[in-house]
């Protein structure tokens, strides 16, 4: 049975969400508990090096503050607006616009408008791999 979240980005995003689950799987997602909407991330790449995942978050989904204790994240936006907190600072990251949360930061995020990307995490003991 589909989930209720793969109803909806469906629903947000037919052509898109076709190509994305045709390429990754409707069995292959991970949906996260969020406030307020939805947010379904769909592994491109994961191993013990580096972990790339590509995201559909609905908007008004609302990120409570956390923070990674063993990981850095990076996000870059491809559709949409999220306002990224990081401490004190508030940035509102739009298409083509990346950014980068380190290890132990407090951070939330807040999805302006529908929002798709990628996000990457990089276990910070690991460093990031040799290209």
């Amino acid at each position: 049975m589909e989930s209720e979240n793969i109803k909806k980005l469906e629903s947000l995003v037919p052509k898109l969400s076709d190509m994305v689950l045709n390429d990754c799987g409707r069995n292959h997602h991970v949906e996260y508990d969020v406030e307020n909407g939805f947010c379904i991330g769909f592994p491109l790449l994961n191993n013990d090096k580096i972990a790339i995942q590509r995201a559909f978050i609905s908007k008004g989904t609302y990120f409570g503050e956390h923070k990674h204790e063993d990981s850095v994240e990076i996000f870059v936006i491809f559709k949409g607006e999220f306002k990224l907190l990081v401490g004190d600072n508030e940035e509102i990251l739009e298409i083509g616009d990346c950014a980068r949360v380190e290890k132990n930061t407090l951070h939330d995020g807040y999805a302006i408008d529908n929002t798709e990307m990628i996000c990457i995490t990089v276990p910070s003991e690991e460093g990031y791999p040799n290209v």
